[in-house]
């Protein structure tokens, strides 16, 4: 049982990491600050999606190690279910 456990660690983290960098994503295209100018709006806007592309990064980074350990289908398999543990969102 913890053998498995150790496996599935690396799909509970890229999964983690995707729900992150699809939130990071979803925020960064739709921030908007009212009180200030474009340029800090753009530069805001810019840092978070480049925190996005950097999730992005290590979730594939995990993805790749977890179809090492486990093969790509049980891989491919826990890493979608570890997908939806994203917050609810109300759009």
């Amino acid at each position: 049982m913890i053998l498995y456990m150790n496996k599935i660690k690396y799909n509970v983290i890229s999964g983690i990491l995707a729900a992150c960098a699809s939130t990071l994503g979803k925020i960064g295209v739709q921030f908007e600050l009212k009180s200030h100018n474009t340029i800090v709006n753009y530069t805001i806007k810019a840092i978070i999606i480049i925190l996005s592309v950097i999730c992005n990064t290590f979730m594939i980074k995990y993805f790749l190690k977890s179809m090492q350990l486990l093969g790509t289908s049980q891989a491919t398999m826990l890493n979608f279910s570890f997908n939806f543990i994203k917050p609810n969102s109300n759009t």
